[in-house]
């Protein structure tokens, strides 16, 4: 958790001189990146479970849940009028509920019913599906041209 919060919290100001879309990407890498590793897990079953250790924390470096929502929220704000802002707002925690519930209500039966490998797969697809609709979202802050160019390294350092 800890890796997430530091990478969002650079992230989140990151996002300022490169827009948003290009940070909400992040997470959906890290998430996949995280389903992979235990996908191999499960299927490799001699495997120490400490491998697992890696790829939670190469999600957490790349922002995990906490990224995300931070985005999220941000290019909500950004793309929608004052007016819509509390109706946007709305829908996100409702989509977020409504996920949560549905997760937990099936990912019990898909794990009984098909075993683990089935069910990332499943997790997979959906990342999947994030990163496609993600390609179609348009920059909700685009770069101007006379903003300096700042390196990645310059943001972790303070200097922006």
């Amino acid at each position: 958790m800890l890796p997430a919060i530091i990478s969002t919290l650079v992230y989140t100001s990151w996002s300022n001189r490169i827009g948003l879309k290009r940070v909400m990407i992040l997470p959906m890498i890290g998430g996949t990146i995280l389903t992979i590793t235990l996908i191999l897990n499960s299927y490799f079953e001699e495997w120490p479970l400490e491998l697992l250790l890696i790829g939670s924390f190469l999600d957490g470096c790349f922002g995990q849940f906490v990224a995300i929502i931070a985005s999220i929220y941000s290019y909500a704000a950004d793309v929608t009028s004052i007016e819509g802002r509390t109706k946007r707002t709305v829908i996100l925690e409702s989509m977020m509920f409504l996920g949560g519930v549905v997760s937990s209500a099936i990912s019990g039966i898909l794990l009984q019913k098909y075993g683990f490998i089935p069910t990332f797969l499943l997790v997979l697809a959906m990342f999947a599906f994030q990163m496609i609709y993600w390609c179609f979202l348009q920059e909700s802050y685009p770069p101007r041209p006379d903003q300096p160019k700042i390196s990645f390294c310059q943001i972790l350092k303070g200097e922006h």
